[in-house]
């Protein structure tokens, strides 16, 4: 007997779910009980573990819909125009006609929205701080008042894009608007990381025809560092075109009404955007040394770190 899409995609948001969490709940552990203290001391990590939060509460978005989509069974993708209600609602409307599970969906939606907005402005963020690094040469210090700032502009800015799917009654005007907004902050993204990759990509050029120019060694340390950047670069870039495109294309399609796309569908494809919150850790924390060096002390035991010349060192 076939699967139907609906028991489909509910598998597929719970095993989305368990994978994202694991991930990123390690890299928020990771950040804040590094026993080597290394991770406090610049701004990207703090926004790596925002990156990470945001991924979780993505989590519980897709567990509400999952949720919905066992308690409705079949009815979880009907419209309220399907049982001759309105294409309207909100979660402060008093009155939802048509279908049950509309408030559950709007919740979902909000939450989803929520975090896929958080998340692409912390890798704007993310870029932005790392273009700032390339073309001025040092890194941001870090101070606590410079940490609130950033996350709370990008969690402001994020729940001022999704509220209104919770505040106003037109879903599909708000998804419209909503995904322009997300895919001109995604391009903006990949502008930034292009222009960061041409010049890394040109470092390395410059240190391959002038290997003795700082000493051999350190030539090589820096060719080595510039070309792990570029690799970094190119796995945000097809990650972002890759799990994004097919959503932004669907929403384009959804302006024409000859395009009848069946809401399974397009769940199915929202999902695929989501994979992205799983493949983030091993983007921007696993592939990082001082990462993977604050994991391998987290799985020590604590009385085996011991503290000589004012460092953390493993015995």
């Amino acid at each position: 007997m076939p699967m139907e899409p609906q028991q489909r995609n509910t598998i597929l948001y719970f095993i989305l779910a368990v994978v994202t969490t694991l991930g990123n709940a390690v890299v928020v552990l990771a950040v804040y009980r590094d026993p080597y203290k290394q991770l406090r001391k610049n701004l990207a990590s703090y926004l790596i573990a925002g990156l990470a939060v945001s991924n979780l509460v993505l989590v519980v978005g897709e567990i509400l819909q999952a949720a919905g989509n066992i308690i409705y069974g079949k009815n979880a993708y009907n419209t309220p125009s399907d049982n001759g209600g309105t294409l309207n609602g909100s979660l402060l409307g008093a009155d939802i006609r048509g279908t049950t599970n509309y408030r559950l969906e709007i919740a979902s939606d909000f939450t989803l929205y929520f975090a896929m907005a958080t998340s692409v402005l912390t890798v704007l963020v993310l870029a932005t701080e790392r273009l700032v690094v390339l073309r001025f040469g040092y890194e941001q210090r870090v101070t606590k008042k410079r940490i609130i700032f950033s996350v709370s502009i990008v969690w402001f800015l994020s729940f001022a894009l999704a509220v209104p799917r919770a505040a106003f009654e037109d879903e599909y005007k708000f998804r419209e608007q909503f995904i322009i907004v997300f895919a001109l902050i995604i391009l903006l993204i990949i502008f930034i990381n292009l222009w960061i990759y041409a010049n890394v990509k040109r470092a390395c050029s410059i240190t391959e025809l002038q290997p003795l120019a700082h000493g051999r060694l350190n030539a090589l340390r820096i060719r080595k560092r510039n070309r792990a950047a570029a690799r970094t670069i190119a796995y945000i870039l097809v990650a972002l075109v890759t799990l994004w495109t097919p959503t932004i294309i669907t929403e384009i399609f959804l302006y024409f009404p000859s395009y009848d796309l069946k809401n399974e569908l397009v769940e199915f494809i929202y999902l695929i955007g989501c994979v992205n919150a799983a493949v983030d850790p091993g983007i921007y924390a696993f592939r990082t040394p001082i990462f993977r060096r604050a994991l391998s002390g987290l799985l020590k035991k604590t009385d085996e770190l011991v503290m000589q010349q004012g460092r953390y060192v493993t015995l």
